[in-house]
């Protein structure tokens, strides 16, 4: 059973995660357009003001939770501010935006991502596979990823996904995460395996804000 200190190592690519390694689905692109209405496609990962997602942490009794807390401008673009936090502690945040063509990470903690790059593209279907470069705090990074569609079970229950296989190399080090996403849910599952060590999320519990 890994320590809490290694844990938290771990955490530190998916704080926001989903969020260093939610943070996956790594496409460089050119350009893009923030979305001015919702597609379908937009439920696989519903960010709204106030949802809150609960995971349960493999090998520990400690919940990890992503919340969407604010919309904050990074650039010239309106994003999503994700806050992680495990043991009631904040370990991360993230900012995300919405376009027509995917769902973009635009920050993790203090560290630009320049260009803002897709952790969510759509459509993203079984066989989908594409490469990416980027900068993460002005640093190189890239990544390889593969789409795939399944059904998985978790604490929260039986659910059909798209999931996304991403290769990260980031930051020194070089790490194989995938996440699932369910409709009308967001991030369901999410492994993490870094050198011989593997971490699982599995949602326990999706919260959607309370309507005023």
């Amino acid at each position: 059973m890994m320590d809490h200190i290694e844990l938290v190592k771990m955490v530190s690519h998916i704080k926001g995660g989903v969020m260093r390694a939610i943070c996956v689905c790594l496409l460089m692109f050119a350009g893009f357009a923030q979305a001015e209405e919702k597609t379908p496609e937009d439920d696989l990962y519903p960010l709204e003001i106030g949802n809150t997602w609960t995971y349960k942490v493999s090998g520990q009794e400690d919940r990890f939770i992503i919340r969407v807390a604010a919309m904050e401008k990074v650039g010239d673009y309106d994003c999503y501010r994700l806050e992680a936090m495990l043991r009631d502690k904040p370990v991360g945040t993230e900012h995300l935006l919405v376009a027509k063509n995917g769902i973009f990470r635009a920050r993790t903690d203090k560290d630009d991502v320049t260009p803002p790059v897709c952790i969510l593209q759509f459509p993203t279907k079984k066989g989908t596979t594409w490469k990416g470069e980027y900068k993460l705090g002005g640093k190189a990074a890239n990544a390889s990823f593969v789409g795939d569609t399944e059904t998985v079970t978790v604490p929260a229950g039986k659910f059909a996904t798209v999931s996304v296989q991403a290769d990260l190399a980031e930051m020194g080090g070089k790490v194989r995460t995938t996440l699932w996403f369910a409709p009308n849910v967001g991030v369901v599952k999410q492994t993490l395996e870094e050198g011989k060590r593997t971490l699982t999320l599995e949602l326990e519990k999706f919260q959607k804000a309370e309507k005023k």
